[in-house]
């Protein structure tokens, strides 16, 4: 490296300029511009600014539900409704109007910390939240648990598209689109009817009996109007994308 170049990083942001981030859940935006310089580079960022925020936690001696986990048999579930945030993004992005409730899916997300804190009490062997679609995050699932996994495409919880713009698959969304940041999990099959009950009661939000873990090697399997078929790999990757 050049010792006479210096890094540096210079900025035109102020304390008033991304105070909004702070105060609102609501989108932002800013006119600010950023310059970036290191040595042997020079980074011009337009208006849109990036804000990457990590968080380290403790689960202070509580049962961590991880990814792995999952044994043949189980009950795959997942809560609320899948695509809506994609299928808001999708409208967005085309300039069309967006019924308020696929807005808010992309737009104000809602974590499902409560539904967790209910199915915490019945013990569920695997869990992740649904943020690269549904077909990715189950597959994570079977890659962490080394199982297989059939899914049927009649239960699954998809948007309804009743006057919607054409070319809106609720399937492929459910599937691939991403960012619902509903919560995927499998559970002993016998205690899954009342966990879903419980946390509907509790909380108001459903969960979605879609599915059973199965042993690796039958694959993963995407079952529709009776015929199967594999599991789409679609959805997010993050070392492809």
């Amino acid at each position: 490296m050049n010792s006479s170049i210096v890094p540096r990083v210079t900025t035109s942001i102020s304390s008033a300029c991304l105070s909004p981030c702070f105060r609102s859940s609501r989108p932002n935006r800013w006119t600010c511009s950023v310059t970036v310089l290191v040595p042997g580079l020079a980074i011009t960022v337009t208006a849109a600014i990036v804000v990457s925020v990590a968080l380290l936690g403790n689960p202070a001696g509580r049962r961590v539900i991880e990814r792995r986990g999952a044994r043949p048999g189980d009950a795959i579930c997942v809560t609320g409704t899948l695509g809506g945030a994609a299928a808001g993004l999708r409208l967005l992005k085309a300039g069309q109007p967006v019924p308020p409730d696929l807005r808010a899916a992309h737009l104000r997300p809602v974590p499902r910390v409560r539904e967790v804190e209910v199915l915490r009490r019945f013990l569920p062997n695997a869990m992740i939240d649904v943020s690269d679609g549904f077909a990715a995050d189950l597959g994570h699932i079977c890659d962490a648990s080394g199982v297989g996994a059939t899914v049927d495409a009649g239960r699954l919880p998809l948007i309804d598209t009743v006057g919607l713009p054409a070319g809106l698959d609720p399937l492929e969304l459910a599937l691939g689109g991403g960012e619902d940041y509903e919560l995927c999990f499998t559970i002993v099959a016998e205690r899954a009817e009342k966990a879903a009950s419980e946390v509907e009661a509790r909380t108001g939000t459903r969960v979605h009996l879609v599915g059973e873990v199965t042993e690796e090697a039958a694959g993963r399997v995407l079952v529709v109007d009776g015929v199967a078929q594999p599991l789409p790999g679609a959805g997010w990757d993050h070392l492809t994308s």
